[in-house]
């Protein structure tokens, strides 16, 4: 806790920093002012719950320090230290919520005893406030969410607008009407990242501010999107000649109160005529609109700011980049990838429209790659650059570097898996023509310089049954050849597929196969 002594002799601040108790309260900060325009600075800075204040002052007095504190609608507790016994200064004192009234020369008993009183007092208000906020905070939030699910609905084609319209009205008193205006505010991933995945947080204090300006002044109202995690949707339903003026205002008391920079795009009202049609031009704009080289921009657009940039699809080079990776040569990726980065350079456009473009194409073709060795695309991991700046715009060039490291992963995963898969058929080869000697795990690892838990894992993923099973297996189907085709005894068929002790190879004929008991 904090507390702010408030006198113009300083023997008296003296006294009560050396009178009063206070690590047993709790306070472990103190201010101290000469007077009370010297205290309104300390006070709106520093918020104190103890303030200690004379009466008579110069420059600002007591009085009119009382009276600005309830001004402020502060709920510190208030101590007047006065060396005047005045039923003036007392009443006063009362109507300006001061908690209590000492008088000069200070007693440290009851300077301290007053203290304990004003902190216990303090910390009863504040559960008091706490659990009031808390229980307000939920009913807001039922509220809230009953409200984004309704104008979530009429985002949508439906058939039951007119019926929500007429509920909401109805519940919430909100007369919006069917011409409006939609703005969609994008919360692009840097916004997530600062919340640290908490967008409950993150909803709550933007749709605060928000609302401040729209519904708390009758002209609209903020929403959370339901069916997309990253879209506020702000709603105007009466005419503003200054709406651009007012997203202004918004983005900036965002910017400047929680540091977050999103993207507005506007849908224009003159060419729509409801709720629906305003918010899919809004979203045309926020799918197309240009994210790069936005430094010292507002970004808030509408269909004005529409650039003729075309979309560069990956498709287009599939074939390139595949045979660039199934080549081998790390070289030829690289002179492949810069090719098509230099398009996207040139096109010098970036879009969410283009970076979902490029994310559902490269997903595809990584998954159809990794097939082709038999490798299950989740297994692997992507690399991830962070290519989101302030001002909600995109860095190019870390947006490349994050694709050029996508591919090499994929270039270098590739031929691991395939080396892999090499070295693991080699073993199986080596088994097939030796299957008559007495292998053992370790035989194969010292040939081909791999650890047996290796050679162990890799060789059940690939061929679905451990090492000494397929030994058993080709052995067994030798038997089986040797015995239907030739007329060597079992003690020689048994020597000749790898048991040299015939008790180890009793058999029985059971048509069509061979059982090894």
């Amino acid at each position: 806790m904090k507390a702010i002594i408030i006198d113009d002799e300083a023997h008296v601040r003296e006294a009560i920093q050396l009178l009063a108790d206070w690590h047993r309260y709790g306070i472990d900060t103190i201010y101290e002012a000469n007077d009370g325009e010297e205290a309104m600075e300390l006070i709106m800075k520093h918020r104190p719950e103890i303030i200690f204040t004379d009466m008579m002052m110069p420059r600002k007095d007591g009085v009119a320090l009382l009276q600005w504190i309830q001004e402020q609608g502060l709920e510190s507790k208030i101590i007047v230290i006065s060396g005047f016994d005045d039923y003036k200064f007392m009443r006063t004192a009362i109507h300006y919520g001061s908690y209590d009234y000492i008088l000069k020369p200070i007693d440290e008993k009851i300077l301290n005893q007053t203290l304990e009183n004003a902190v216990n007092d303090w910390n009863l208000d504040e559960e008091e406030r706490k659990i009031e906020l808390k229980n307000s905070m939920k009913l807001s939030e039922v509220e809230n969410v009953y409200l984004d699910y309704l104008f979530t609905h009429l985002l949508g084609e439906s058939s039951n607008h007119a019926y929500l319209y007429k509920k909401i009205k109805e519940e919430f008193n909100l007369n919006c009407q069917m011409e409006c205006q939609v703005v969609i505010v994008y919360l692009n991933p840097l916004v997530k990242k600062i919340y640290q995945g908490n967008m409950d947080l993150c909803y709550f204090s933007l749709l605060n501010i928000f609302n401040e300006y729209l519904r708390n002044n009758n002209i609209g109202i903020a929403f959370r999107n339901l069916n997309k995690e990253d879209e506020i949707v702000l709603l105007a339903w009466k005419e503003l000649h200054n709406f651009n003026y007012l997203l202004r205002k918004m983005y900036w008391s965002v910017f400047d109160t929680l540091e977050l920079s999103c993207v507005f795009a506007i849908g224009n009202k003159d060419v729509v005529s409801n709720l629906q049609q305003s918010y899919e031009v809004a979203l045309n704009v926020l799918n197309k609109v240009n994210l790069i080289n936005m430094s010292g921009k507002i970004p808030i657009f509408d269909g004005n700011d529409l650039s003729a940039g075309k979309l560069i699809h990956l498709f287009d080079y599939s074939q390139e980049i595949g045979l660039a990776i199934f080549s081998g040569n790390e070289k030829h990726l690289m002179d492949t990838l810069n090719e098509v980065f230099t398009a996207l350079k040139n096109n010098n456009h970036i879009s969410l429209e283009q970076l979902e473009i490029w994310e559902k194409e490269y997903q595809i073709l990584r998954v159809h790659w990794l097939d082709e060795i038999g490798i299950n695309s989740d297994d692997i991991q992507d690399e991830q650059v962070f290519f989101w700046e302030e001002h909600g715009s995109i860095s190019l060039e870390k947006y490349l570097e994050e694709k050029r490291k996508q591919f090499t992963t994929l270039f270098f995963t590739y031929h691991k898996e395939k080396k892999e898969k090499n070295i693991i058929y080699e073993i199986k080869q080596f088994l097939e023509q030796n299957y008559q000697q007495d292998i053992k795990l370790h035989h194969i690892s010292e040939r081909f310089y791999l650890s047996r838990e290796y050679i162990s894992r890799k060789f059940k993923q690939e061929y679905n049954v451990n090492i000494t099973d397929y030994i058993v297996n080709i052995r067994m189907n030798k038997a089986k050849e040797l015995l239907t085709y030739s007329n060597l005894r079992i003690c020689e068929i048994s020597n000749l597929v790898g048991y040299q002790d015939e008790k180890y190879f009793d058999m029985k004929i059971i048509p069509s196969r061979v059982i090894l008991i």
